[in-house]
C-alpha cells in the first residue's frame, strides 16, 4: 500500500548523531532515499541495488556507501546478506518481547529502521499485544502474498493520523536540540553548550527516559511536549538556585560555581538538585 505522506521527526533528524556524521549533501541524499522507500508498497523498505538508488536520486554510489558506513541506511547490496533487524517494543517503563521486522535475508534491500517500526507499531496498535499477550514473532504478511522474505519485512498497515491521541509503547525519543535550547534559554549565564559529545548525549538520553518513567512520585511523561514541559520546570527550578548560577561568594583565589548541562545531567548532580539540597 502506497501512502500520501509519512511521519518526519524533525528533532530527532536533527539530534541524531550518525546524522550529525554526514554532509548537508549525505543528509539530502538520505531525506531522498526515505521517500523512495515511503513510495512503495513495503513502507520503509527498498529492494533495488544501490546503483539503481543512485541513478534514481541521483548521486554518487560512494554516498550511498557513506550513509552505510555510518549507520544511517541500513541493509545489503547484490550478493551480500541482510542481517537480522530487531525491535523491542517497551510499554509503562518496561521491555516486551523482541519483534523481528527484517529478517536475514539476501540482497537488495535496504531499509528505515524508524519507518519499518513505526509501520509495525501501526499495525499492531489496538490488537492485544502488549506485554503478557500472545508475542508476535513476524510483522503481518502482506494481503495475497506468501510466507516469503519480501512480505514477511512489511506489515499490511491502516493509516493513522498522529493526532488520534495513540498512546506510545514507550518513552518518547529525546528531543536532544530542545532540550540544550532550553537550558539555553532559562540558564543564560551557565556554560553553553558548544560540543554536543557521545558522553553528553548519553547523560541527556538517561535522564530523559529516568524522568519519562512513572513511579509512585511523579506520572512520568508520554510525549514529547510533556517531556520538555518537565524540562522546562527543570531549568526553572535550578535558575532559581544562587549557587548553580553563580550568585554565591565563592572561596578565595576561586571563581564562582555555574553549573553546566553535563554536571546538571550526571545522576548523581541530578538527584541532588531535584531533592533541593542547592536552594537551601
Amino acid at each position: 500500500m502506497k501512502r500520501p505522506s509519512f511521519q518526519f521527526y524533525h528533532g530527532d533528524w536533527r539530534s541524531n548523531a550518525k546524522l550529525r556524521r554526514c554532509t548537508d549533501s549525505q543528509r539530502g541524499i538520505w531525506l531522498e532515499v526515505m521517500c523512495l522507500m515511503a513510495d512503495g508498497d513495503e513502507f520503509g523498505i527498498l529492494r533495488w541495488p544501490l546503483k539503481d538508488i543512485s541513478n534514481a536520486v541521483p548521486c554518487r554510489i560512494a554516498e550511498l556507501r557513506t550513509l552505510i558506513e555510518r549507520g544511517v541506511m541500513k541493509g545489503a547490496d547484490v550478493a551480500e546478506t541482510c542481517a537480522q533487524h530487531l525491535y523491542t517494543p517497551r510499554h509503562a517503563g518496561r521491555a516486551g518481547t523482541a519483534v523481528v521486522l527484517i529478517p536475514e535475508q539476501p540482497g537488495p534491500i535496504w531499509y528505515s529502521s524508524r519507518m519499518v517500526r513505526d509501520a509495525y507499531r501501526a499495525s499492531t496498535r489496538g490488537k492485544g499485544t502488549r506485554f503478557g499477550d500472545a508475542p508476535i514473532d513476524t510483522p503481518t504478511q502482506r494481503q495475497g502474498g506468501g510466507p516469503s522474505a519480501s512480505s514477511s519485512s512489511s506489515p499490511s498497515v491502516k493509516e493513522t493520523p498522529a493526532s488520534a491521541g495513540e498512546v506510545p509503547d514507550g518513552p518518547p525519543d529525546c528531543p536532544h536540540e530542545q532540550v540544550i535550547a532550553l537550558y539555553h534559554e532559562l540558564l543564560p549565564t551557565c556554560p553553553r553548550v558548544a560540543e554536543w559529545t557521545d558522553a553528553r548525549q548519553t547523560l541527556l538520553r538517561a535522564r530523559w527516559r529516568q524522568k519519562a518513567k512513572p513511579n509512585g512520585k511523579a506520572q512520568g511523561y508520554a510525549s514529547t511536549e510533556a517531556g520538555l514541559a518537565y524540562w522546562r520546570r527543570y531549568f526553572t527550578y535550578v535558575a532559581q538556585s544562587d549557587f548553580l548560577t553563580g550568585k554565591t561568594d565563592p572561596k578565595p583565589g576561586r571563581p564562582p560555581f555555574l553549573a553546566s548541562l553535563e554536571w546538571l545531567l550526571k545522576p548523581s548532580n541530578f538527584a541532588k538538585v531535584v531533592e533541593g539540597n542547592f536552594h537551601r
